[in-house]
């Protein structure tokens, strides 16, 4: 019988904000630009669960706003079920302010809005279909006393209970005997270790080593009598079995956006182990493989990648997969080398774009480059004026010829572009002004062009849109293979009547 992840947590509206730093008390900072996305603890774990092959149901609430009807919508696009999604009266969509220094690193400000309306019944009703197998995910950014009720009812279902203790408690009210699994990071667990008398008496402040972290897993576990998963960053990951911890090292890469990385982890993890995954560590190799791609990208539940993109994490032949060590020797072991490597990522992208869209031209260029792919510039290289349909044809005609494998098309609004590839054949062009639509036009239309306006979307959106359509692949099923084939059958419809013969069917 096939299993399910139950996500009971928040759903927000994220707004993404660039600045070259975070501003110091009484400072204002002027950001480069805006990303307004959707987001939450609990959207984005279920989404990154989703992306990661699980069957998803999402417990949570939504304002009756336009931002509602974006997660909504958000969630719907990546397979989520939205049934026990209820709409709050009187209150807003939750929202999180985000702002993005030039590293990567991130500071966010929520506002809870819907997401404090979250009631015992809606959870209860909601997981009514639980059963054994089936997991339960949990995060704290709605009331805690509803988190507790969730763990008690999911747990006397049978099923399996997962809590990110994210943000990080104030007091045992979440930390129950019903918890299977707690996934935190380094200040997490320092918080939570401290409240169950784990924390061997170290100070919050003071400087920890893998030992440290692989002693205060282990207490925190044995206070709580579940496994305990602690993330460390670039440092990795510490996961006790038994009365071992063993280190998972992490992916290097070159972080853009830090937001949803232990969402994304969280997320693949809990995928993991509702298929029945018995090897917890490979599972979070594969989770921290999940979130070392989350981390190269801009946004919060846009930059979560389905399975199909993480590649592959290769361990340095010479060292073993992970480390593993008692807590009584502390010896965590030295880290292994990984790196990430994408399967089939590297593409031949033919990029055009005329005068209108010349302004967006070298950023989008540049993010091609950075995610590995080669670049076939067919575009003009000044502000003065051009016709877009020679553009777009030059584009086109790349990807008609195998000399680029897509196209991607930058003019002022996108429509021009658009119309005009799709009046090319072989050419199905969809339009790029969000993440969802990008990556749908090619899972289900197989589209092998894209087309964006420059004077409708900011560089973010469109590096964010770039990395949904070249990361996405047709879904080879058989209802979108007939579609597909129609469209094609329309093509040569159109060709024949442009010729003059009058269709086989007689229309």
């Amino acid at each position: 019988m096939p299993t399910t992840v139950f996500v009971v947590g928040s759903l927000n509206a994220d707004q993404l904000l660039e600045v070259p730093a975070f501003p110091a008390a009484g400072e204002t900072v002027l950001a480069s630009d805006v990303l307004i996305t959707a987001g939450g603890k609990g959207g984005n774990q279920a989404v990154a669960a989703s992306r990661a092959g699980a069957a998803v149901t999402m417990i949570g609430a939504l304002g009756d706003d336009a931002h509602g009807r974006l997660v909504r919508r958000a969630l719907t696009e990546s397979g989520v079920d939205t049934g026990w999604v209820v709409t709050a009266d009187g209150t807003h969509t939750g929202t999180a302010v985000v702002a993005v220094e030039a590293g990567g690193e991130n500071r966010i400000i929520v506002a809870s809005g819907a997401n404090a309306r979250l009631t015992r019944q809606d959870v209860e009703s909601g997981l009514a279909g639980a059963a054994p197998g089936d997991l339960v995910l949990l995060q704290l950014e709605t009331p805690v006393d509803v988190v507790a009720h969730a763990a008690r009812f999911a747990k006397e279902r049978g099923a399996t209970v997962v809590l990110n203790a994210a943000p990080a408690p104030a007091d045992t009210g979440c930390l129950t005997t019903d918890i299977d699994l707690l996934v935190v990071n380094e200040v997490e667990m320092r918080a939570v270790a401290g409240l169950v008398g784990a924390d061997e008496g170290r100070e919050s402040g003071e400087d920890r080593d893998g030992r440290d972290v692989a002693g205060t897993v282990l207490t925190t576990s044995r206070a709580l009598d579940c496994v305990v998963v602690c993330t460390t960053g670039a440092d990795g990951a510490y996961v006790n079995a038994g009365d071992r911890v063993i280190h998972i090292p992490a992916v290097r890469v070159t972080a853009v956006d830090t937001t949803a990385a232990g969402d994304t982890y969280t997320g693949y993890l809990a995928a993991a182990l509702a298929r029945g995954e018995s090897d917890l560590p490979a599972a979070l190799a594969t989770a921290s493989a999940a979130a070392a791609v989350t981390v190269t990208r801009r946004g919060a539940m846009a930059s979560i990648p389905y399975a199909a993109e993480i590649g592959e994490v290769r361990a340095n032949p010479d060292t073993t997969h992970a480390n593993s060590t008692t807590c009584t020797t502390g010896n965590t072991g030295t880290a292994d080398i990984t790196e990430l490597t994408t399967k089939g990522w590297h593409m031949r992208i033919a990029l055009g774009n005329d005068h209108a869209g010349h302004a967006l031209k070298d950023h989008v260029r540049g993010v091609l480059e950075r995610l590995g792919h080669e670049v076939l510039d067919r575009g003009t290289d000044s502000d003065a004026p051009v016709d877009f349909p020679d553009i777009t044809f030059a584009t086109c005609d790349a990807v008609r010829t195998g000399e680029a494998d897509r196209a991607v098309l930058v003019c002022g609004t996108g429509a021009g572009a658009l119309m005009a590839a799709n009046k090319i054949a072989g050419i199905r062009c969809g339009l790029g002004h969000d993440v969802y639509s990008a990556h749908q036009a090619v899972e289900h239309d197989d589209a092998n062009a894209i087309a964006m306006g420059a004077w409708l979307i900011g560089p973010a959106m469109a590096g964010a849109v770039i990395e949904a359509f070249l990361g996405a692949t047709f879904d080879n099923d058989e209802d979108t293979v007939r579609r597909v084939a129609k469209l094609h059958e329309l093509e040569l419809r159109s060709a024949r009547e442009l010729a003059g013969e009058r269709p086989a069917d007689g229309s």
